[in-house]
C-alpha cells in the first residue's frame, strides 16, 4: 500500500543549524543539533507526541469533524469538484470548462511547457474563485511544523504552492511563510490573500528564486528558515539544495519515495546528511491515527471514478 501512496511520504533532512538561542515566536525553542539521524528520529518523534494543541489540530480524534481548516486540518476549503479537469498542472485554473485555454501554458516534471495536449481533461480537481486544497497528509503538517520549532525556525519558505492550503496551515501555527509557485492556480492565491494575508507569494522558477531568497538573508534569518522543496522534487531538487544547504535549518524533500526512492535515500547517506522519512517505523504510530480526519476524504471518491489529479482522494 505504501508504494501505491507513495506520494504521500516526506523527507526531513537536517542541517547542522540547530542553533540554541531563542526564536521570534514564542513556542519554539531550539534544541541541539541531533548528532545521527536515529537521534533526529528519536527527538522528532518524541516532539510529535507531545504537543496536544498540534496534535488537536493535525489528528483530531472524534469523527465526523467539521472540515473547518482553521480549527483542524483538512484536504480542501471552500472548492468544488469538477470532472473535466485537465490531467497536468496549469495556470489560473485546472477545470478545462473554467479555463478552456489553459492547455497553452502547462507543466509537466516541473517543466513549463507553451502547448499541452488539450484532450487530456478528464481528469477530477478542485476549482473554485478562493479554493484552497492540499495533499499533504496530516502526519505530514504535524512532522515539519514539530521539526521547524525544534531548529527554531520561525520562516518557512514553501518551493510548490499549488493547492495554497499548506501555506495556509503553517502560518495558522504561527510562522512566516513564503510560498512560491511557478504555475499559480488563481483560487488558492485569492484564497490566501483574503484569509492568510501576511503569507507572501512569489510567483516564478523555484530554482532561481530559493537560492536567491536565502542569499538575501542575514545567517541568523538563514538559520531561522526551513525550506519544504514540494516543486522540484527529490534529485532535481537537489541542486537547488546544495545552494543553500549550508545556511537554512532544516530542508524537507517530499514525495522522496515515489521515483527513484532508493537512490535518493543513498545519496543523503553517502553526503553524510542526518535525515529522518515519515515512513520510519516510529512515525507510523500518527498515521494510524489519521482516520477521523482522512474521513473528509470521503465525499471525493463518490460518483464517476476518473483519476484525481494529484491524488489527492487518496492520502
Amino acid at each position: 500500500a505504501w508504494a501505491i501512496f507513495a506520494a504521500m511520504m516526506t523527507t526531513v533532512a537536517a542541517q547542522m543549524r540547530f542553533h540554541p538561542g531563542g526564536a521570534s515566536v514564542p513556542w519554539s525553542v531550539p534544541q541541539l543539533a541531533p548528532r545521527t539521524s536515529h537521534e533526529f528520529q528519536d527527538m522528532l518523534t518524541r516532539a510529535s507526541g507531545a504537543n496536544a494543541s498540534l496534535l488537536e489540530y493535525t489528528h483530531p480524534a472524534v469523527s465526523p469533524i467539521a472540515g473547518d481548516v482553521t480549527r483542524h486540518w483538512g484536504p480542501y476549503h471552500n472548492c468544488e469538484i469538477k470532472n473535466d479537469c485537465f490531467c497536468f498542472h496549469v495556470r489560473g485554473d485546472m477545470s478545462s470548462s473554467k479555463n478552456p485555454t489553459g492547455w497553452q501554458t502547462c507543466a509537466k516534471q516541473q517543466k513549463v511547457l507553451s502547448n499541452c495536449d488539450p484532450t487530456k481533461k478528464n481528469c477530477k480537481c478542485f476549482s473554485g474563485p478562493a479554493c484552497m486544497f492540499s495533499d499533504m497528509r496530516p502526519t505530514k503538517i504535524l512532522t515539519a511544523i514539530t521539526a521547524a520549532r525544534l531548529a527554531g525556525v520561525d520562516h518557512i519558505i514553501e518551493e510548490g504552492r499549488f493547492g495554497g492550503l499548506s501555506a495556509f496551515m503553517y502560518a495558522l501555527h504561527g510562522f512566516h511563510v513564503t510560498s512560491v509557485e511557478f504555475l499559480p492556480l488563481d483560487g488558492p492565491t485569492v484564497a490566501l490573500q483574503q484569509m492568510s494575508p501576511d503569507v507572501r507569494l512569489v510567483d516564478g522558477d523555484g530554482r532561481v528564486l530559493v537560492p536567491a531568497l536565502v542569499r538575501n538573508m542575514t545567517d541568523q534569518q538563514a538559520r531561522r528558515t526551513m525550506v519544504i522543496f514540494d516543486g522540484e522534487k527529490r534529485l532535481d531538487a537537489y541542486p537547488t539544495f546544495e545552494k543553500i544547504r549550508d545556511r537554512v535549518g532544516v530542508v524537507i524533500f517530499d514525495d522522496t519515495n515515489l521515483k527513484n526512492k532508493n537512490l535518493f535515500t543513498k545519496t543523503l547517506e553517502r553526503d553524510n546528511h542526518i535525515f529522518v522519512n515519515t515512513w520510519d517505523a516510529p512515525l507510523r504510530k500518527f498515521i494510524a491515527k489519521e482516520k477521523p480526519a482522512l474521513a473528509l476524504l470521503g465525499p471525493l471518491n463518490m460518483g464517476t471514478q476518473a483519476r484525481w489529479w494529484g491524488g489527492v482522494n487518496n492520502l
